[in-house]
């Protein structure tokens, strides 16, 4: 092997081992983000298999220091690096619903198994620089001169398979491909060193995987548009109910959505923001969304609010110009709205004019809210923004209300401004926060001009919205915000079931009986998290305030039944249902007890009563075919699970692993409704 082929090969394995690293963090974070968290396993992971790869090929090129031997161990590097997007693939290929809907084992193997695939190629491409210093060295004088220039070809190299991969390679083809070409070329060089006609035929297994693997990096539903974009893996999905969905990354929630008959569903946040305009007092109030991603919001308050007022204008900021298409293509965008293609606190330095209400809905990998957006800089930027009067509404992410990353970014808009409220969303784990200049006050009758649909919104906010009580969590400043550490902390603690700490008492802005339902919503968080010792302690709360309050009353109930005390809890959602019998999830809770207690055709008679009030409860389906599976009864259990998983697709991974099912699970028309 001459010299000067020795050095491209040290270069180009040395750009082998860069586009490896920044292939793994692209094959990882549609499942598991970029977090700090993340990068530190793939760089700490790559680092050992380079440690060892240096030590074992220092070893093995004194021991046999042959050229040939050198380029059968890249030509191994290289044939592992072709099957990477496979392997990796076929690891994930389960974890479809997010990571808070993933076992905690499931997780912690697949991501060290998925990590542990990268480590091979590392690890043999790591033994060419012993090697290649063994084999150039010609004498004692010029060891010192050789070395230098081999390590400064490889870092050279891994300079090249940063820079090109991340800004020509993976953006213009894609992660898959650029994989693929790296093991071809690993694979050339290593049959022209070898000089056999065989090794040249291995390079057209990586080429033909170019043209016939598929493009995905996973599958999902009815899929409408994919791609990877500078900035995440983005798919537009659409459902069995023809909403249309922009899903990012590890799929654990959406990042807009689009209906085509425009409903409202009371557990997705977005509907939240729309009474915001009409507690400004004004006919043309300016809005600012930072963080649009295909436009939900924009397409929202052109259709709910517009109408009344008019003069209403809203102002899109979204930092991928990949997605900002996708509104007008996808989620209702009529091309008239006014979208800004930039980072939003670049958008807030740049900005000399200001506004009266500041949307903050910006994250980073779906679950991390970027942290120089979390920050006491960034909210003080923004109240300078703000005209006398203006609201900041932000959305943020938190299992319960005790979260520390809730209390943290709580706490932190407290330094900035002097009236700090928080709504929590019901059914899903979000938080809307309002910060403002003056108190918010919100009238007893919903405004002349707002929609009959929204409505219900206003009254959710006049019984839930609650002025944010004192702590003393972290500050989140641009010197230190360690919003992903708290992200992290948050879903490890929900995975492994860990205590929370205790709920502080909210100071209410509310009469006493929306102060009994703020206690409810509280524990409602806690039971949803079977948190149940928490969960009866707030009901009790909620019921010394008002014992009318029917609604902690009927969730005791359940809460009682899961702890074993079915008569006791029965008594307790019957008692509630005589103060409010059109309490439909109140009838849902009944079946759910009398399912707990093995009275099944009780059960499935109130499952249907719950559906009788509405037909949409995805649930009360649920409930009446996990009944009609512990019966073996597999035409019934296909008649009430159909329309669940129409209302809700996540609904097959939930019965992948019921237990219920299991005496129809090996039934092939089963099998194919959870699986299709």
């Amino acid at each position: 092997m001459s010299k000067a082929f020795l050095y491209v090969f040290v270069f180009f394995t040395g750009a082998a081992v860069m586009i490896i690293e920044m292939s793994a963090s692209r094959l990882i974070a549609p499942y598991f983000g970029t977090s700090l968290v993340v990068w530190a396993n793939i760089i700490g992971l790559i680092l050992l298999a380079m440690s060892a790869g240096y030590f074992f090929g220092g070893r093995i090129a004194d021991a046999r220091p042959s050229a040939r031997l050198l380029c059968g161990v890249t030509l191994t590097a290289g044939l592992f690096l072709s099957f990477i997007p496979f392997i990796a693939q076929c690891i994930f290929r389960a974890l479809t619903n997010g990571i808070l809907a993933t076992p905690v084992k499931t997780i912690l193997f697949s991501f060290i198994g998925t990590l542990c695939v990268f480590a091979p190629p590392v690890f043999f491409l790591a033994m060419v620089s012993p090697f290649a210093l063994r084999l150039s060295v010609s004498g004692s004088g010029d060891t010192g001169k050789t070395a230098g220039r081999l390590y400064a070809l490889s870092t050279l190299g891994s300079l090249a398979g940063t820079f090109l991969p991340s800004f020509v390679l993976i953006p213009l083809i894609g992660t898959r491909a650029t994989i693929f070409l790296a093991a071809a070329l690993l694979l050339l060089l290593s049959a022209y060193g070898l000089r056999r006609w065989w090794a040249f035929l291995l390079i057209l297994w990586p080429l033909l995987q170019l043209f016939i693997a598929p493009h995905s990096v996973k599958a999902a539903g009815d899929v409408l548009w994919e791609k990877e974009t500078p900035y995440q893996y983005v798919q537009v999905v659409q459902a069995s109910d023809q909403s249309v969905s922009l899903v990012y990354n590890e799929g654990g929630g959406v990042q807009s959505v689009y209906r085509p008959d425009h409903r409202l569903l009371n557990g997705e946040y977005y509907n939240y923001y729309l009474p915001l305009p009409y507690l400004l007092a004004k006919n043309d109030p300016q809005i600012w969304i930072l963080g649009s991603a295909g436009g939900s919001m924009l397409h929202l308050f052109d259709t709910w609010i517009r109408p009344t007022l008019p003069g209403l204008s809203v102002t899109g900021v979204e930092i991928d110009p990949e997605v900002i298409p996708l509104g007008q293509r996808f989620f209702g965008l009529n091309g008239q709205e006014s979208i800004v293609n930039s980072d939003a606190r670049v958008f807030l330095n740049a900005q000399s004019s200001s506004t009266d209400l500041v949307i903050v809905d910006a994250y980073s990998q779906q679950i991390y809210i970027p942290f120089h957006l979390s920050t006491q800089e960034f909210y003080q930027s923004i109240r300078r923004h703000l005209n006398p009067g203006g609201l900041l509404a932000i959305n943020i992410n938190a299992v319960d209300s005790a979260s520390p990353l809730l209390l943290s970014f709580q706490h932190t808009l407290q330094q900035v401004f002097p009236y700090t409220y928080t709504l929590p969303v019901p059914g899903s784990y979000n938080y809307v926060l309002l910060a403002a200049d003056q108190p918010i006050t919100l009238s007893a009758q919903a405004p002349a001009a707002l929609a009959e649909e929204l409505v219900p919104f206003w009254q959710y906010y006049r019984q839930h919205l609650v002025e944010t009580p004192a702590n003393d969590a972290l500050i989140l400043t641009d010197d230190r915000a360690p919003v992903e550490f708290l992200t992290d902390q948050m879903i490890w603690r929900t995975l492994l079931d860990l205590p929370a700490a205790e709920v502080p008492s909210p100071v209410t802005v509310t009469p006493a009986p929306d102060q009994a339902l703020a206690l409810f919503e509280q524990g409602h968080a806690r039971y949803i998290q079977r948190e149940f010792s928490a969960a009866l302690t707030l009901f009790d709360q909620a019921l010394a305030v008002d014992p009318e309050c029917y609604q902690a009353m009927n969730v005791k109930g359940a809460t009682l039944a899961f702890q074993g005390q079915y008569d006791q809890g029965l008594q307790l959602i019957d008692a509630s249902l005589r103060l409010q019998p059109d309490y439909q999830h109140g009838y849902f809770n009944r079946g759910l007890t009398l399912e707990l207690a093995e009275r099944w055709e009780e059960s499935i008679a109130a499952y249907q009563q719950a559906l009788g009030m509405d037909s949409r409860d995805v649930w009360s389906y649920y409930g009446i075919a996990s009944i009609y599976g512990r019966r073996g009864d597999v035409e019934r259990v296909l008649e009430y699970l159909r329309p669940a998983i129409a209302l809700d697709p996540e609904v097959k991974a939930v019965a992948r692993e019921e237990h219920d099912f299991a005496p129809v699970a090996s039934d092939a028309r089963y099998q194919a409704l959870i699986r299709s």
